[in-house]
């Protein structure tokens, strides 16, 4: 027991011999060490469990399993949005040279494959556990770290891809439990890798052991399928990104679809108020009309919002909320730059601008006119569309990033 409580400060020395900790070591075995190993990790210790897979390691260098659990420690401390971003390609690496390791090992294929299930069994509940994890925090996972459900499902669609050619069984539950994970994601995403193809789907849906409501042709051919991971040059990169159609793609698309309805709703109103603010000018004084039209405008520019910015942004579209150009910099960097927004120059302080013409017309005209029904009329309508359009004040523009199109793919880069 004073051994195992010790055994930190006696393994804690740097630049010793392995027979040396294992002298110091002494009455204590490899598979007790497993056991405490095993115990911190349950635990959720890490940190600690982390030390005894590295000392196991040193002790039994031919051993695969230590390496392996101590390499996926450092993915499950500390809760981190950012530390998961470089999981998936990290991830990928372990898992195959650990396999690879294990095939080359000098024992019959019975003992090969049982080790092999068993390292794959490690590696499915990481990769289940990692699954979830961005299920209970999706909307964190989206805001922060935008591009990792993508560099998942490419991981996962990766390791189907490296494992399906294996002839061993356990490798074949693997490959369809991978299979579920991916279809899982998709189907709750919404979102699927260009690395996906359609002949690629129909064969992994046969390993599939649910029914899964994808419809692959309408996300392959949609903004919902882009790529992460890519092997481009800079200069490769930065052709794209000046030659590309560049859209800003919202992170949350039901968030934006809700935003969208709402605008259109607003801008259905302010189109009919503004029509019946025509007549009752047309009624009453014509400079009634300068209010009014102006409110005409902005519903064409909330109809439009409402109907194209549903998922994504055309940043060089004219009635665009997000209006951004990339260009060089001195040093040949690419950089973004915001276009000259017009449209918001005039109804970006829509709400400002409105309170100034209604409180001058109201004032001086309103009351002016034999039909006071009219008149009121007019006062009332005015006041409506003003509480509206202060309404629109708390409505945000979703969080996201930006995506661009090329030569019929789209790609989207760290910024």
């Amino acid at each position: 027991m004073e051994n195992n409580k010790n055994i930190f400060g006696k393994l804690d020395t740097q630049g010793e011999k392995i027979e040396d900790i294992s002298q110091k070591l002494d009455g204590i075995s490899i598979d007790n060490l497993y056991l405490l190993a095993k115990r911190t990790w349950d635990y959720g210790d890490y940190e600690t469990a982390q030390k005894y897979y590295n000392h196991i390691s040193l002790l039994n260098p031919l051993d695969w399993e230590a390496p392996l659990y101590a390499s996926l420690c450092k993915f499950n401390g500390y809760f981190s949005v950012y530390q998961f971003e470089n999981f998936p390609e990290q991830l990928q690496k372990i898992m195959l040279a650990t396999i690879k390791y294990i095939e080359e090992l000098s024992i019959n294929d019975e003992v090969k494959e049982k080790q092999i299930e068993k390292c794959l069994e490690v590696i499915k509940e990481e990769l289940c556990n990692k699954k979830e994890i961005y299920k209970e925090n999706r909307k964190l996972f989206d805001e922060c770290v935008s591009n990792y459900i993508i560099s998942f499902e490419e991981l996962l669609l990766r390791i189907y891809n490296e494992f399906k050619k294996m002839q061993f069984e356990c490798v074949s539950v693997f490959c369809s439990d991978i299979v579920d994970y991916l279809f899982e994601l998709i189907e709750l995403t919404n979102k699927v890798t260009h690395d996906m193809t359609e002949e690629l789907f129909n064969e992994m849906k046969k390993k599939s052991t649910k029914k899964y409501n994808i419809e692959i042709n309408k996300l392959l051919s949609s903004t919902n399928c882009v790529n992460s991971f890519n092997n481009l040059s800079g200069e490769e990169i930065n052709h794209i990104k000046m030659e590309g159609k560049m859209y800003y793609y919202f992170n949350d698309v039901s968030l934006a679809r809700s935003i969208s309805k709402k605008r259109l709703a607003f801008g259905i109103f302010f189109l009919f108020s503004s029509i019946v603010g025509i007549y009752l000018s047309i009624l009453g004084k014509w400079y009634w009309l300068f209010l009014f039209v102006y409110v005409f405008l902005y519903s064409i520019v909330l109809i439009y919002r409402g109907k194209e910015e549903k998922e994504k942004v055309n940043c060089s579209s004219f009635l665009a909320s997000i209006r951004k150009k990339n260009t060089y910099t001195k040093s040949s960097n690419v950089i973004k730059k915001d276009k000259f927004k017009f449209i918001d120059f005039i109804f970006g302080r829509m709400e400002l601008y409105f309170v100034i013409y209604f409180s001058c017309l109201t004032a001086i005209f309103a009351f002016d006119l034999e039909n006071k029904y009219i008149g009121i009329s007019y006062v009332l309508l005015a006041v409506l569309i003003l509480i509206i359009s202060l309404i629109l004040l708390f409505i945000k523009t979703p969080s996201g990033r930006y995506i661009y199109y090329h030569n019929g793919k789209y790609y989207v880069f760290k910024e």
